[in-house]
């Protein structure tokens, strides 16, 4: 969390994006932001990819 989200808030947009996609790992990104441009949260991840 960057900034709080209030009643306040106007409507926000969530966006995702895959950074890296192998054979066994891949990484992302997700980020929350408001109409204005303003950064209300930012997140990464790894994950293990398995054959099932």
């Amino acid at each position: 969390m960057v900034r709080a989200l209030t009643v306040a808030t106007p409507l926000v947009r969530a966006e995702g994006k895959v950074i890296h996609a192998g054979r066994r790992t891949a990484t992302a990104e997700g980020k929350i932001v408001g109409p204005d441009g303003k950064l209300y949260a930012h997140a990464t991840t790894t994950c293990i990819i398995l054959d099932v």
